[in-house]
């Protein structure tokens, strides 16, 4: 049984097996918005990939790391919403395009998987949770590039967002946790695309009274940003991917053409700045004593957007980063903990013979 972890986000998707990491946009676009030409033969390498579903019959999408710059911004099909998003055909289609991505590296082209995945933590439990494992628990049937892909997803694992950070930092190599994880109480603050996750950990526990998710994350602070440059510069129309493009390459600017490039970093700040002290304040009021909590944990890749404001607006000394990309440290620590369930069912297997 192959071993795939998968954290389909707002923004983007993290993935892993054995074989690599990946880290792409959680947008696919339709196959013939790519356009037409006749120069196809001295392209680039192509860093998308075609892809076909069952749940789409007959229609082809694209999807990969390079798909910003293959579509139109304007023709990309975010999967990013708060509203049935585990029911929306576009996060599904997606979800089997990764799993077909995870297969397409290994020799077999039908295998069996133990699936990992996360979500948001005030999910974990729900309706939308018992969704989304009856739609991945299932036989997924994948075209990839003209070849088929069947993926049996034998066992879902879904683990709320924060969880894989904790596991990152404090489980081993060998899957053993570290005491402090065990004893001591962590607050995690996940700075996501769709939402910030603030939650609060004691003896290995999640405590629901000290948790709080909060509908609010980076694309909203690209949102605001990018209205606020179409109303400075008078500009007509300025899909929020342009400014989200601006923080990854650090030019903050929003780049539509060679021509029509908008430098953004003092609306940014000023926007951070707001965005952190909502943020803190809903901390507060979940909170009600900071003194009780050991170790303040920062994580995902808003860390990288608003983590020096966040810090200096929180004012504690005890803050932990995970160690490497905070984008993809929940990914690591699901990783691990993929790879420790199913070491477990391989003695249990071994003991049943």
């Amino acid at each position: 049984m192959k071993e795939f972890v998968i954290d389909l986000g707002n923004g983007f998707v993290k993935a892993k097996s054995e074989k690599r990491t990946i880290v792409a946009p959680s947008s696919i676009a339709f196959y013939e918005d790519l356009g037409e030409g006749t120069l196809d033969d001295f392209s680039v390498e192509r860093s998308y990939n075609v892809f076909e579903s069952t749940i789409h019959d007959e229609v082809q999408y694209v999807w990969g790391t390079g798909i910003k710059d293959a579509v139109s911004h304007n023709k990309l099909l975010p999967t990013y919403t708060h509203n049935n998003r585990y029911s929306n055909k576009r996060f599904k289609c997606l979800f089997q395009f990764v799993l077909a991505e995870l297969a397409s590296d290994f020799e077999e082209k039908s295998m069996d998987v133990l699936l990992v995945t996360s979500l948001p933590s005030n999910e974990i439990g729900s309706e939308d949770e018992k969704k989304l494992r009856e739609f991945l628990k299932r036989t997924h049937s994948v075209k990839r590039n003209d070849k088929n892909y069947t993926i049996n997803v034998e066992i879902v694992k879904v683990n709320e967002q924060p969880l894989g950070t904790l596991l990152n930092i404090h489980m081993n190599e060998t899957y053993q946790i570290h005491k402090d994880l065990q004893t001591k109480t962590i607050v995690v603050v996940d700075f996501g695309s769709g939402t910030t996750i603030v939650d609060t950990y004691k003896n290995m526990k999640r405590l629901p009274d000290s948790s709080i998710t909060i509908l609010e994350g980076q694309n909203d602070i690209y949102k605001e940003i990018a209205n606020k440059i179409k109303k400075k510069y008078s500009v007509k129309d300025l899909s929020y991917t342009y400014v989200e493009d601006g923080f990854r390459d650090g030019s903050y600017t929003a780049k539509i053409s060679e021509r029509a490039i908008y430098p953004f970093e003092n609306i940014a700040q000023s926007v951070i700045d707001r965005f952190c002290a909502s943020i803190i304040t809903r901390i507060d009021t979940t909170l009600t004593n900071r003194d009780a909590v050991d170790v303040f944990t920062l994580t995902g890749g808003g860390v990288n957007n608003v983590g020096d404001t966040f810090r200096e607006e929180l004012n504690e000394d005890v803050i932990q980063m995970p160690d490497g990309d905070t984008q993809t440290a929940s990914l690591e620590g699901n990783w691990k903990f993929a790879k420790a369930l199913s070491e477990r069912l391989k003695k249990a297997k071994v003991g049943q013979e």
